[in-house]
């Protein structure tokens, strides 16, 4: 193998391109690994810890694009390059022809009189604590897509913005929709009367995924970022979005969505919903069940029946909650179920349904710590894999984008004969994989053919009017003997139910 870098000077590119950029190259032909990273001291070392690094990158500045390919031969890297470079004129030409704004900095975005009221910022983490405080001390609302920032940073950030009536979202907000406009990723739903406050990407997009196929629709979604309910911040964010929607005209019913906050932050939180004038379902994944009473506060123990539960309270109707056994299942020895996710919150969710079967499931990032597992690259017994956590994404596109290493993972996980279920996420809408059936048929494929009585379950979250067409995708999953579903409690269930009908030497009953 060589590597080969290329370094593209005072040329910033947002994260979300980079990572399509990085995954489209690592496609081609004779490529073995492609990385596209801006030059700052955190993406270097990211670098060397993934065996890219070069001697070029050290000479790179924080403002510099750093190019890397490693491929078997010196024509395909200098291929992947070029592709790589060409893209990256194709975008310059096409902002050009558009004749858009193009705005390189906070500075420069101030100086326009377009009434602007709110900012994205993607920027390397080191620096974009500097830029939202730039941007809230000249009155805009944030999105902070950057991770990497301290919470040092993000406390004093959201204590800014607090204190001025505005909002930081984030950092390492993936996901918000905002009178109809998409940040980050999010799916293409309806608009409606349901509001919703999360601290989860992907808990976010599930609810208003099921909210649309259900027959609702969403006023606004706004993200907080992953430790906004910590002990630290104190759900800043989330109590100021929470007031956004109460007061918002289009606004009905409010859904707040959060792995288990911290207990003190919980109950806060709900003892403000309860005074917000609207109903309020909470559904915080995992967490024990509150005490308390909470008038217009309802509680919902999966994102399914957070999303059911807003649409009957938007409807004015009565709220019945799905029928699934709740019982702990008899699972055979010697019978094993692999979850391998890029959704962070899908994953949490999945291994605390599974825990109410009675199953013990290990992961990287589980539910109790006796849990984790030694090596994240090593499944054991029922294991369930957030392939979307920092130490997955290191150096390459997050799984959302790109499946090669969930793929590959996939084929390892088939390959054990004890392993009767594999579960997995599929998520569509702006900024995912544009073409996931076309990754994952090839492999799927190869798998069925092999293991005919492997069962896979897969869970579509995503709508019909994402571009990526999610009844097209779990039909051809179905013509390949997979099993697809759009609600993932569903699917969950589904898999915990197959597996219970196995036998340790075969499949499902």
């Amino acid at each position: 193998m060589i590597k080969k870098i290329y370094i593209k000077h005072n040329t910033y590119q947002d994260s979300v391109a980079l990572m399509r950029l990085s995954g489209a190259a690592a496609k081609m032909d004779g490529v073995n690994r492609a990385s596209v990273m801006m030059g700052t001291p955190l993406n270097k070392t990211v670098l060397e810890e993934v065996g890219l690094d070069t001697p070029e990158i050290y000479e790179a500045q924080p403002s510099d694009l750093m190019i890397v390919v490693e491929a078997g031969e010196e024509a395909a890297a200098d291929a992947a390059i070029e592709s790589i470079k060409s893209e990256l004129n194709k975008e310059a030409e096409l902002e050009s022809a558009e004749e858009t704004d193009s705005i390189s900095s906070v500075d420069e975005l101030l100086t326009k009189d377009a009434g602007y009221n709110i900012i994205a910022i993607s920027v390397p983490g080191a620096f974009a604590a500097a830029e939202a405080r730039k941007a809230l001390r000249n009155g805009l609302n944030v999105f902070l897509f950057s991770d990497n920032v301290s919470e040092d940073d993000e406390l004093e950030l959201k204590r800014y913005a607090h204190e001025r009536g505005l909002l930081v979202m984030g950092p390492d907000c993936g996901t918000s929709f905002l009178n109809g406009v998409p940040l980050g990723f999010v799916n293409n739903v309806r608009r409606g009367n349901i509001g919703i406050v999360g601290a989860s990407g992907t808990g976010i997009q599930e609810v208003m995924c099921r909210i649309h196929q259900l027959g609702g629709g969403v006023s606004h979604a706004i993200g907080t970022g992953s430790r906004d309910l910590s002990a630290k911040i104190g759900g800043i964010s989330m109590l100021d979005g929470l007031k956004l929607l109460a007061r918002d005209r289009q606004t009905e019913v409010i859904v707040l969505i959060s792995k288990p906050p911290e207990p003190g932050v919980a109950k806060r939180i709900c003892e403000e919903a309860c005074k917000c004038g609207v109903p309020v379902v909470a559904c915080f994944i995992g967490a024990p069940p509150m005490g308390g009473e909470y008038g217009n506060l309802h509680t919902a123990d999966t994102l399914e029946n957070a999303a059911r539960m807003a649409l009957a309270l938007a409807m004015k109707k009565e709220y019945i909650p799905p029928a699934y056994a709740q019982a702990e299942t008899a699972f055979p020895e010697g019978a094993y179920l692999r979850g391998l996710y890029s959704g962070g919150t899908l994953a949490y969710e999945a291994m605390s349904i599974c825990r109410k079967h009675g199953m013990k499931v290990y992961s990287n990032t589980p539910l109790d710590k006796p849990l984790l597992l030694e090596s994240r690259l090593e499944s054991r017994e029922n294991t369930i894999i957030d392939m979307g956590d920092d130490k997955f994404t290191q150096g390459k596109p997050h799984p959302m984008i790109d499946y090669t290493d969930r793929l590959e993972r996939l084929k390892k996980e088939a390959s054990d004969m004890d392993v009767k279920v594999i579960l997995m996420d599929v998520i569509t809408g702006y900024g995912s994989n544009l073409d996931p059936i076309g990754d994952m048929a090839p492999v799927i494929g190869s798998i069925k053919r092999r293991r005919p009585g492997l069962e896979i379950v897969v869970h579509i979250c995503g709508t019909g009017n994402d571009a990526q067409s999610t009844n097209d995708i779990a039909e051809k999953l179905g013509d390949m003997g997979v099993r697809a579903e759009f609600n993932h409690e569903a699917a969950v269930e589904l898999a915990c139910r197959l597996l219970g009908g196995c036998s340790a030497g075969g499949g499902a009953a």
